[in-house]
């Protein structure tokens, strides 16, 4: 259990090492239209993201297309990478990995995107919630702590709120030093694909 435990530890930390990086090969894409045919061969340029043991390994030595790859694939048992999602309008693909037991039985692994040529993994639904989460926290400790230094007693009057009017000055302070925080890499994520969707529709 012990051990078992210590390698949920080593691939977590991979993976949030993964997600804090990306990989573009500028060469390739002056030189080749990324495309659903095609993409198994620009993802395996990535060294951080493609495992060269995976099953597609061996049929992209075929060069054969990723259209073909993906047929074989259903027969294999294995580790393998499949194109989940194909947006050539916003240059925009979603390829998953995952371990195939049967033609209809896989387990996911991981999730990696395509943005502009740009590859990226995405983040798991535990480091979204925790992300959250930890932004809930510091909201509310923010609150809290405006509260309170804003907070008197008077045995004549009872609770005084003395600062009201401070308001909007305090939430701008509060809001330019959020700006010189860290930027939460989930956050860019997500920015980053909105920004992108949002310039292709203008």
């Amino acid at each position: 259990n012990k051990k078992k435990m210590e390698n949920e530890d080593q691939n977590d930390n991979k993976n949030r090492r993964t997600t804090d990086i990306c990989f573009q090969d500028s060469l390739w894409l002056q030189n080749n239209r990324l495309n659903r045919d095609n993409w198994i061969y620009y993802f395996a340029l990535s060294p951080e993201f493609y495992d060269p043991k995976c099953n597609n390994e061996q049929f992209r030595q075929q060069q054969l297309s990723a259209t073909d790859i993906a047929e074989r694939l259903k027969g294999m048992r294995g580790d393998e990478y499949s194109l989940e999602y194909h947006n050539e309008a916003f240059s925009f693909l979603i390829i998953r990995k995952q371990r195939r037991f049967s033609p209809e039985s896989v387990t996911n692994y991981h999730d990696f995107y395509i943005l502009d040529g740009t590859i990226y993994q995405a983040p798991s639904a535990l480091a979204l919630l925790v992300s959250r989460l930890r932004k809930s926290i510091y909201h509310t400790g923010e609150s809290f702590r405006y509260l309170s230094s804003d907070h008197s007693y008077c045995p004549t009057n009872g609770d005084q709120w003395s600062h009201l009017t401070s308001l909007t000055n305090t939430q701008q302070n509060s809001n330019n030093q959020r700006m010189n925080l860290t930027p939460d890499p989930i956050d860019a994520v997500i920015m980053r694909i909105e920004s992108t969707v949002a310039q292709r529709k203008t």
